[in-house]
């Protein structure tokens, strides 16, 4: 939908209270001046790669970000697991000198097959998109593996799913672009048996921001869904989670699990830690953040620097906000 020259994208199924601002997130229509760069590579061979070519984008599944950015798409490709095939496929998604780029990739995983992709993002752009639609067949396994590296100042991850009986799609997602990122995940579990899981994980540099959005429509019967995201915001980052679990009518003994847990923090707070110095104090003040942490001691003063990731499974709570 265009609003003002804006269109709204990473749109909730069904309307919340819209004082709370989460309905949709808007963002600006650009047109892309190239394909993405998109270099792939298979591990066994089993899986079809087609080249990346101009053409529409004529798939029927939906995604999470939606079909305000269809216009985007006129540059895809398609990967087919056959029946029982076993494979995983890297790719490389980059952009050319700089270029606005967009691109889409349909997969097909036939009965009983196995295929993992991996997405590597590194794109240098104003804009980046791509979109990855999955049709998952009866027993078929599918694992989407993302990791955005990217540096374009804003890339649109646009992901669906249509899932058959016992079929699973796993999508597991890494941000650490530099720039905003909008990103959705649609997964229709049509068929009985089937399941999806969405486990993203984010770092969200300062003032910049991460709109994401996963839906997950149970549909068939004794289908499961599990939704887990985790992450760190710094200086002015912010971040916007949409997890929506619809079960439809018909869709009996299904489940669905959603869990987010986000750690925000900023130079100046105040954080209480697991373990206590040998001072006797808990608190320690953030005077830097980054891959590494500096931290000064309440109790004496000193000063340490602390990676990251050992930070945030020692920090007990944010005790003051700056």
């Amino acid at each position: 939908m265009m609003e003002n020259n804006t269109i709204r994208v990473n749109a909730l199924p069904t309307l919340t209270w819209h004082r709370l601002h989460v309905n949709a997130c808007k963002t600006e229509p650009y047109a892309p001046a190239a394909p993405c760069v998109i270099r792939t590579e298979t591990e066994t061979g089993a899986a079809v790669v087609s080249p990346l070519e101009a053409r529409s984008d004529c798939s029927t599944v939906e995604t999470g970000v939606g079909k305000a950015i269809d216009g985007l798409f006129s540059w895809g490709m398609t990967i087919t697991a056959g029946a029982g095939a076993s494979d995983i496929v890297r790719m490389e998604i980059e952009s050319e000198n700089g270029k606005d780029c967009a691109a889409f990739v349909h997969v097909q995983a036939e009965k009983d097959s196995h295929l993992t992709l991996v997405q590597i993002w590194k794109a240098d752009a104003a804009h980046t998109a791509l979109r990855t639609v999955v049709r998952a067949e009866a027993g078929a396994q599918v694992r989407l593996i993302q990791i955005l590296t990217d540096s374009s100042v804003e890339c649109i991850n646009d992901t669906g799913c249509v899932t058959g009986e016992k079929a699973s799609f796993e999508v597991i997602r890494l941000y650490l672009a530099k720039g905003n990122v909008i990103s959705g995940v649609r997964t229709d579990l049509m068929g009985d048996g089937s399941s999806f899981s969405c486990k993203s994980g984010y770092l969200v540099n300062p003032d910049k921001k991460l709109d994401m959005n996963v839906i997950a429509n149970h549909i068939g019967k004794h289908t499961q869904s599990d939704i887990r995201v985790e992450g760190t915001l710094y200086n002015g980052a912010e971040k916007a989670f949409r997890g929506t679990i619809d079960l439809k009518r018909g869709c009996a003994g299904s489940e669905g699990k959603e869990e987010e847990n986000v750690m925000d923090i900023n130079v100046g707070d105040v954080l209480k830690l697991k373990k206590q110095h040998p001072c006797g104090s808990r608190e320690w003040e953030v005077l830097r953040v980054g891959a590494d942490f500096r931290l000064k001691c309440l109790g004496c003063g000193h000063q340490i620097m602390i990676a990251r990731k050992l930070l945030e499974k020692n920090v007990k709570e944010i005790v003051e906000k700056a």
